[in-house]
């Protein structure tokens, strides 16, 4: 069971990339914010990864055991692979010190990253 981001959560990139710079969210996401506006992350599987199908993914990895083993399984999968962020190669490995924070600083450079993640992509 992997996290996937919401929008109006008190952290995590969710708040940068669908409040700070008003990108638009994955109907899925939508759906999931009309029922909880308070919405920080939903348990979902791989099976129903293609429901929340994006033009861009950014994936953040918790430092623990077996957590790189996971991704690797899940990008070997033929769902990730199907995905439009992966066949377009906008999938994006994110610090996940630089994206929990919530100071105005924090926000300040998690902004920078994501233009530049975003303007630099294919």
């Amino acid at each position: 069971m992997s996290k996937f981001s919401g929008n109006r959560f008190k952290r995590f990139p969710g708040f940068t990339l669908y409040k700070a710079l008003e990108l638009p969210q994955p109907a899925r996401i939508q759906e999931e914010v009309k029922k909880d506006p308070n919405l920080w992350a939903v348990p979902i599987s791989l099976e129903v990864l293609p429901d929340y199908d994006a033009d861009y993914v950014f994936v953040t990895l918790l430092n623990e055991d077996g957590t790189g083993e996971r991704y690797d399984e899940i990008k070997a999968s033929s769902i990730w692979k199907d995905l439009t962020a992966v066949k377009n190669n906008h999938v994006f490995e994110i610090n996940m010190d630089t994206w929990l924070g919530y100071t105005p600083h924090d926000i300040e450079k998690q902004l920078k990253e994501a233009v530049d993640i975003l303007t630099e992509a294919p």
